[in-house]
């Protein structure tokens, strides 16, 4: 088998950029098995390592941080199936490196059961760096949608496949009225960060309502543990919940976070009159930028929100 190390799997990394137009980019390894092995890159940043699967049936868990899954995906116009694992959190990414190649060359050969056994020695590692890496912005974040979350179930208590945003989506919420995009910061803040040139496009032919949270830390103000244990209690699926909760970089095993008072919430309705950057397929940015992150100001998006409470906006729009 050609040697295999970091400096080969991080080379092929640098042949790759997020696709557009394509919902995956991949460049195959020289690995001496017979089978079909690549690293890729989806649309979301995501970084994936495929190894052609012929045992389709293999089980394949739900994971934390680290994930996988059998799919179907056709290169040079053959289908194959493959073991997915991939990772989302950048700062993950070093790992997954050294992840590949420890599984890859582990043993004589190389076969999709035999990386699926050794990717377990790999979860409790990379679930303890993720918990010690979760950001106070990510955070925030999961304590907005978790407040929109809320919301939407105690409209409507099987809301919670609404919640897409920890899979992938370009938006948190995926109703059945409107597509919800929830911002959060600190009231102190100035602005609102936003991820990529899609967050703040509208992708169906529905509206896209930005709400903004602000939050404050004091004294015995809910923490993300208590916001999860309410949203327990108004949703049957507690499987699926945990599921967006590990997508979302939460998991049991996490703190229960600082307490976090949401002090304003308002919902702005995006349109012409929003500050966005917009792809330059849809006349935003010049072409050839693929990937922004920006801050948009709250004052102003506060002078354009809607006049009505967000919970009567949530109710209107998912009823």
């Amino acid at each position: 088998m050609p040697e295999l190390g970091l400096i080969t799997v991080r080379a092929a990394w640098e042949l790759l950029s997020i696709p557009t137009g394509v919902k995956i980019n991949a460049f195959p390894l020289e690995i001496e098995s017979g089978l079909d092995v690549r690293v890729a890159i989806d649309s979301t940043g995501a970084r994936h390592l495929l190894v052609e699967s012929p045992e389709e049936s293999l089980f394949t868990g739900s994971g934390s941080h680290l994930f996988e899954s059998v799919t179907n995906i056709v290169f040079a116009g053959k289908s194959r199936t493959y073991l997915d694992i991939s990772v989302a959190d950048s700062r993950l990414m070093p790992e997954f490196d050294s992840l590949i190649v420890d599984v890859l060359t582990e043993g004589d050969t190389v076969s999709a059961a035999n990386v699926h056994a050794a990717l377990e020695r790999w979860r409790a590692l990379f679930r303890l760096i993720a918990l010690r890496m979760m950001s106070s912005e990510q955070i925030l974040g999961l304590a907005g949608e978790l407040f929109i979350l809320n919301l939407l179930l105690q409209n409507r208590h099987d809301s919670l496949s609404a919640w897409t945003g920890p899979f992938g989506t370009h938006h948190d919420f995926e109703i059945d009225g409107a597509c919800v995009e929830v911002k959060s910061a600190t009231a102190s803040s100035r602005g609102v960060t936003v991820h990529g040139l899609r967050q703040l496009e509208a992708d169906r032919s529905v509206p896209l309502l930005l709400v903004v949270c602000l939050f404050e830390e004091v004294v015995g103000g809910p923490t993300i543990s208590d916001r999860i244990a309410g949203i327990r209690r108004l949703t049957a699926d507690e499987l699926a919940l945990d599921g967006a909760l590990r997508r979302s970089g939460w998991s049991e095993t996490s703190a229960p976070g600082p307490h976090l008072e949401l002090v304003e919430a308002f919902t702005v309705r995006v349109g012409d009159e929003t500050p966005r950057l917009l792809p330059a397929e849809s006349g935003g940015v010049s072409k050839g930028i693929v990937s922004a992150d920006y801050e948009v100001d709250i004052d102003l998006l506060r002078s354009i929100a809607e006049p009505l409470s967000i919970e009567t906006i949530i109710e209107k729009f998912s009823s």
